[in-house]
């Protein structure tokens, strides 16, 4: 996971398709490691050039999953991610209709506020819910009734709000059943609409309303014949026999139990329906007398439970476990980073140090250099004067051989000083640079250090590395050379060596960069060589050169 941190978005996307292929391949031996690969697929998806309808399907399904197997903190970072992009991507397309991914962002929110709800964070559970009622509600589809439920599953569940919630509950029922008569939210709605009743001890609405929902779900079958949700239709069922029990109507709650368990023949019932059913059993079997039956179904209820708790704890250590190694690992990832970032700072101070060192005893250097040389041309001239005082009579030769030499050392003095000059000039450029250094971070620092080093080493390398190059391609291209002399006697030195250059393949920008000249002056030489070896424009003049 320490490469996640410094990773382009295309190496993420690569990354993250062998973590899936792992994850498909089932290349894990313990739940805890399938949950380090699930949460390494969604930092890498995070990262990578994945299209956003794609991230945003990626992030749904992560999400749920974590929200499915009791992690809450992971599915609310998928879910806020998955917001994050869609929002990245209105930005690139506002004039977009407003409902693309509509079904992706009511869900994300209705999780997000389920998952605080679990931490007791109410006040943001209620936040994202009415997110999900806003931006549903002039949708006209079913996600703005199903926001609506959602909410008053909130204001029940966890505020026990119970006359709003039955609001929120009427209006979703209402809404749905007017638009959307055949979707399956209405079962939902219905049985929020009974506990809601129930907990307000209104018997007779809630019984109407289980029933209606008991009768509905054994209606939905497939085309195998099959109940389509299994669960739901057993949870009605239990719910309106007990209910018939509290109104005392014992008869009705037999008949029911019996309709009940007619549609679950042959059936595999989920742990908790299992858990429910036979608590329902017991129940009726000491209503009974039938004290033998009752304890029998109580001791499966005890060992379901007991089974259920086991696989919940152990999976809750498992996953426990595995937070718990991630957590220390992005912790021991973060102690890392800093201590690199101090040494890094450390190593560009001291490096910093030394380049100003360096200068100054350049700088210096130069200076005492010129010092001396200045003392030294007036101790000459001196001299050269009391030479001439004793010796007048060769004062005419004696003034044209001192014009000569003087000439000679101002146009030393007139290199020292460009030199010089130039020397200023790589200076205030060498400072520019360290100034833009001190304002760069990250990567982008590290880039330019490496880009400084690589001009200070071409600064005192370039003079002597390019003359003993170009005398070495004097000495092995002599035979050339004289080629080129028989062929082309106008040709200068430095165009000989360019067609030398040319020989051994160098591209323009090379030869520019061996010649100390930009690659505009390059192509200038090359024009004027093709001139002077008659070359016409359809003749290439590398492959000219090459078969010389």
């Amino acid at each position: 996971m320490h490469a996640q941190e410094d990773i382009s978005p295309r190496e993420a996307t690569i990354a993250a398709e062998k973590v899936i292929n792992s994850i498909r391949s089932n290349k894990y031996t313990t739940l805890a490691e399938l949950l380090v690969l699930r949460i390494q697929y969604l930092d890498l998806v995070g990262k990578s050039d994945l299209k956003p309808d794609e991230k945003i399907k990626i992030f749904n399904t992560l999400g749920f999953s974590f929200h499915a197997e009791g992690i809450p903190s992971e599915s609310i970072r998928c879910y806020k991610m998955l917001l994050a992009e869609y929002q990245a991507w209105k930005s690139e397309h506002p004039s977009a209709d407003s409902n693309e991914f509509l079904p992706d962002r009511t869900f994300a929110y209705a999780i997000i506020s389920r998952s605080f709800a679990k931490f007791n964070q109410l006040d943001s559970a209620n936040i994202y819910l009415q997110k999900a009622i806003s931006i549903s509600e002039a949708s006209e589809t079913i996600y703005y009734p199903s926001a609506l439920n959602n909410y008053g599953l909130l204001l029940s569940s966890y505020e026990e709000e119970m006359d709003s919630a039955l609001y929120y509950f009427r209006k979703a029922f209402e809404i749905t059943q007017n638009n959307f008569p055949d979707h399956s939210l209405l079962g939902s709605i219905r049985d929020n609409l009974a506990d809601n009743y129930l907990e307000k001890g209104d018997l007779n609405q809630a019984r109407a309303l289980y029933l209606e929902n008991f009768d509905y779900f054994r209606s939905q079958r497939s085309d195998s014949g099959e109940i389509e949700d299994l669960t739901r239709m057993v949870s009605a069922g239990i719910q309106l026999i007990n209910t018939d029990l509290s109104l005392n109507a014992p008869a009705r709650a037999r008949n029911n139990l019996e309709i009940l368990e007619a549609s679950i023949v042959n059936q595999k019932l989920s742990a908790e329906s299992e858990i429910d059913f036979f608590n329902l059993k017991h129940r009726m079997f000491e209503l009974d007398k039938q004290l033998d039956s009752a304890y029998i179904f109580a001791q499966k209820v005890l060992f379901l439970k007991d089974s259920v708790n086991r696989v919940n704890t152990e999976k809750t250590k498992a996953n426990s476990f595995a937070l718990n190694d991630i957590v220390m690992e992005r912790v021991n990832l973060s102690h890392q980073m800093e201590q690199n970032q101090k040494a890094n700072q450390l190593k560009t101070q001291r490096f910093i140090t030394g380049i100003v060192i360096l200068s100054a005893i350049v700088i210096i250097t130069l200076i005492y250099f010129l010092y001396q040389r200045r003392n030294q041309h007036l101790k000459n001239l001196e001299n050269e004067r009391l030479i001439t005082d004793q010796a007048w009579h060769l004062e005419k030769l004696k003034s044209a051989q001192l014009k000569s030499e003087i000439d000679s050392k101002q146009r030393d003095l007139s290199d020292f000083a460009i030199n010089l000059s130039h020397n200023y000039q790589w200076a205030r450029e060498l400072y520019e640079k360290f100034q833009k250094i001190n304002l760069t971070k990250g990567r982008g620092r590290a880039k330019l250090l490496l880009e400084l080093e690589e001009d200070i080493r071409k600064k005192i390398d370039f003079n002597s590395d390019t003359e003993d190059f170009f005398n070495r391609l004097d000495l092995l291209n002599d035979a050339f050379y004289k080629k080129l002399n028989d062929n082309f006697p106008n040709l200068s030195k430095t165009e000989k060596r360019l067609c030398s250059l040319i020989r051994l393949k160098l591209e323009s920008q090379q030869i520019a960069n061996f010649q100390n000249i930009t690659l505009a002056s390059v192509n200038t030489a090359r024009y004027r060589l093709r001139k002077k070896l008659g070359l016409d424009e359809s003749v290439n003049l590398d492959d000219f050169i090459l078969h010389l």
